[in-house]
């Protein structure tokens, strides 16, 4: 959300800089015009960097709990090898594997559904202006 919201004045600044390009020339507002460019830019990286980290945190937690999924299959099939087949214990294991494919994928997607959520938020603030 923060990076959304971060990303419009740039786009808004830039569009307004190049339709005045003359008239920022005329008056020498070029350095002002730079200056306040390259600081909406650095909010942009600032929150582009904290949803990186947030993204990597996650990632690193879902595989954890992925990783700590098949460990406990492989030990559970190898405390009851007796009583299961070796096709058994390889099936068991590979699904425990694609339920962490699984898993990611459904934490990926609903962490992009709700970042693309920030859409319908902006179209209700103006279906709500005067």
């Amino acid at each position: 959300r923060l990076e959304s919201v971060a990303k419009a004045p740039i786009i808004s600044h830039f569009s307004e800089a190049i339709s005045g390009a003359s008239t920022i020339r005329a008056f020498k507002e070029q350095e002002r015009f730079q200056r306040e460019f390259e600081e909406k830019v650095e909010k942009h990286l600032t929150s582009n960097y904290i949803n990186d980290m947030c993204n990597r945190w996650l990632s690193v937690r879902v595989e954890y709990l992925g990783n700590l999924l098949i460990f406990l299959v492989a030990v559970l099939t190898f405390a009851y090898k007796s009583s299961l087949s070796a096709g058994m214990a390889g099936l068991a294991i590979t699904y425990s594997m694609m339920i962490l494919d699984a898993l990611s994928w459904a934490v990926r997607m609903f962490c992009e559904l709700e970042t693309d959520s920030v859409a319908i938020e902006r179209i209700r603030e103006y279906d709500e202006l005067p």
